[in-house]
């Protein structure tokens, strides 16, 4: 043809593979041009146009990029194979996108003309798209000579790439579809065959890679419909991506596992097999999610089911403790409160599960302003710790719990007036994470520090903490962390507007987990900033929604700064009687809780307004009787006010934020009704306030 079109008026334009020649020469002047891969600008503007007025969604569209390989013909042939089989506008193409009829055929001829490399190749592709030297010689049962033969000729016919040399080379299938023909071409049963096949090989030929990569093996055991080994070797992998804070990549393959488990027939060994899937799943997503996410509840209902009729006493522990965390970060006290009770009895002599309720019960009694209580029962958590059982805390508990009770103590012991110890107990929390190595664990440590030093109104260490925090839950995905440092980042900002803002944004990622203990601590810091921006109208709602929330959850830890705040507010918003009868309950709350800590600033209050009518004498008096019952550092804010105040009772600066954490709720009739009031006093500007 190109000898008859030599002198005529004719344009040919010819394709060809590369190395292609034709059976006679090319006639001059003849341009050859060598077609590279599309770019993915071009491949995607490509699937849009081969989709024309389909709808396409984004999904399906990375799917195809992904596979095409910017090879255009592939390219339109999966996105008209899509259209044509109607799953183009799913959300997502979860049965994958197959090879397309219409390239199987071009493809597997490719494959024919391979001749006894052919079975090779389809082995491979049961490997992966990519895959080593060292483990197809071991699974092929190939001489080194015949499989170096095949290899080439596979490469030949440009089916693999090849990366380095033998025994070290890697091979990589050159078009995702090549792969995917391949493997289509093999009887399920030979599939199925192939897969147990390799699996046995990795585990009893190459262990060390069974054990640094357990997903392969488990992939292979998936396919070759083996589930009970599957599971153990995906929840192998998701361990081993939780121990390394790979969240994400745990959560996938303990819910292969999951998978995997579903397909056994005995209830019972299915039931001992999902339990340990199931804790091990909630210990990741409490970190990827936060403690209180929907998804945590459903994997720790589940676990609660499953306690039921499994036997093993360790296992139920660790799934009951889930079922408490969920509780107590929900702000479902009092079902936390008695599952943490029954954990303990179900413990007996077992170190962990006797600490994990003992730190529980410290939680809740905290939550509750039961301070001293909330004191016995973690300092009963530090006595019963063995830290010869840390690494099994932490993967199976999601917590060291020596570092996170000292972090806990940094909060507990502020209102009881004992600030040094409360600051050292913060810094041994920290100290114990950093030794554990887990970053969920130093997270938590640094996030209770900061906040531990904002009580103590010592913004600097509180920016510092709250810095290092952010970057590392930044690194690592841990939400409920990061919208907690950036409210305390905010609290720290000197700019007003900045400050707003940056709490603000903080407020909302922490309400994104769900997380129920924070909101009245958190709305409390939202409120000191929007104060000191002069946003009073808005702070008194955040204050308000704060005050309500904590009657809702029966959580007064933080009541008495609360009722405080609003004082403040109402003073500066003129309402006179209001702020009286307020500091009359703020310090009702504080003394109902045995709280010096809380105490003292109520009477600072009560100082700096000494035209309010409160008795200065008997104000300085109970200050000072305060100050002989907190035990704190001499550069304290705090005691260097009080101090000033005994001694001159002066008009103090109101200082634009006093602190976090939590304190809160008498038992006596003046916290009910002043919990009554702040439900009836809550603005309507309350749904303004962006939580």
């Amino acid at each position: 043809m190109m000898e008859k079109l030599d002198r005529a008026p004719v344009l040919l334009v010819a394709t060809c593979r590369t190395g292609f020649e034709p059976s006679s020469p090319w006639i001059e002047p003849a341009e050859r041009v060598q077609l590279s891969r599309l770019p993915r600008s071009q491949a995607k503007a490509l699937i849009r146009g081969a989709a024309q007025e389909q709808p396409l969604s984004d999904a399906w569209v990375e799917a195809v990029l992904s596979r095409a390989d910017g090879i255009p013909l592939f390219v339109e042939e999966l996105v008209h194979s899509a259209i044509d089989s109607g799953r183009a506008s799913r959300a997502c193409p979860s049965d994958g996108v197959g090879v397309p009829e219409t390239l199987q055929d071009l493809l597997e001829a490719r494959l024919d003309s391979l001749g006894a490399a052919k079975e090779l190749v389809q082995l491979a592709a049961v490997l992966g798209r990519e895959f080593s030297h060292e483990l197809i010689l071991k699974v092929s049962g190939m001489q080194e000579e015949e499989l170096a033969e095949s290899l080439e000729r596979a490469i030949g016919a440009e089916l693999f790439y090849r990366r380095g040399s033998p025994p070290s080379a890697t091979y990589l299938f050159k078009h995702a579809l090549l792969r995917d023909a391949a493997y289509r071409s093999l009887l399920r049963a030979t599939r199925r065959r192939h897969h147990l096949h390799v699996a046995q090989t990795i585990i009893a030929r190459l262990p060390e890679v069974a054990e640094s990569r357990p997903e392969v093996v488990a992939h292979h055991l998936s396919e070759a419909e083996e589930h009970e080994l599957a599971a153990h070797y995906w929840r192998c992998s998701g361990e081993r991506h939780s121990a390394r804070s790979a969240h994400r990549e745990a959560i996938a393959d303990l819910r292969r596992g999951l998978d995997a488990v579903a397909q056994l027939e005995d209830r019972v060994r299915r039931d001992e097999l999902e339990l340990p899937l199931q804790i091990a799943l909630g210990v990741s997503l409490q970190a990827a999610k936060g403690f209180s996410s929907p998804a945590v509840r459903g994997v720790y209902d589940r676990a609660g089911q499953l306690c039921e009729t499994v036997r093993d006493p360790s296992l139920r522990a660790s799934g009951l403790w889930g079922s408490v965390a969920f509780c107590v970060t929900s702000g479902d006290l009092e079902k936390a409160r008695s599952l943490a009770e029954r954990l303990a009895t179900i413990a007996g002599t077992d170190a962990t599960p006797r600490t994990a309720a003992a730190y529980a019960l410290g939680n809740v009694a905290y939550l509750e302003g039961r301070f001293a209580e909330a004191r016995a029962h973690s300092e009963n958590a530090l006595r019963l710790y063995r830290s010869s059982e840390s690494a099994i805390q932490v993967a199976r508990w999601g917590h060291d719990f020596e570092s996170a009770t000292h972090a806990y103590l940094g909060w507990i012991l502020w209102p009881l007036g004992r600030w040094r110890e409360a600051q050292s107990y913060a810094s041994r929390g920290i100290a114990r994470a950093r030794a554990v190595g887990d970053p969920a664990t130093l997270a938590f440590a640094l996030v209770f520090a900061a906040a531990a030093a904002k009580m103590l109104r010592d913004r600097k260490r509180t920016k510092r903490l709250a810095d290092e925090a952010a970057l590392l839950s930044d690194t690592y995905g841990f939400p409920l962390w990061l919208g907690s440092s950036t409210i305390l980042q905010g609290w720290c900002e000197s700019d007003p507007s900045v400050a707003v803002a940056q709490t603000r944004r903080g407020v909302a990622l922490a309400a994104a987990t769900q997380n129920q203990t924070a909101v009245p601590h958190i709305l409390g810091i939202l409120a000191d900033v929007l104060r000191a921006a002069r946003l009073q109208d808005d702070a008194l709602a955040t204050v308000e929604l704060a005050l309500a929330t904590a009657a809702r959850l029966g959580m007064h830890f933080w009541d008495a700064e609360l009722l405080g705040q609003r004082a403040e507010l109402y003073l500066e918003l003129g309402r006179r009687e209001e702020a009286v009868q307020t500091l009359e309950e703020s310090l009702a709350v504080a003394t109902s809780q045995n709280a010096p800590g809380l105490a003292l600033r109520c009477h600072l209050r009560r100082l700096r307004h000494t035209g309010l009518g409160f008795d200065r004498a008997h104000e300085r008096s109970a200050l000072a009787t305060c100050l002989d019952k907190v035990q704190g550092d001499d550069r304290s804010l705090d005691l260097s006010e009080a101090r000033a105040a005994i001694q001159t009772s002066p008009r103090l600066d109101v200082p634009r934020a006093m602190g976090p954490t939590g304190d809160a709720a008498p038992d006596g009739q003046r916290m009910s009704r002043a919990i009554a009031v702040s439900r009836q006093r809550v603005s309507a500007k309350t749904t303004d306030v962006s939580i």
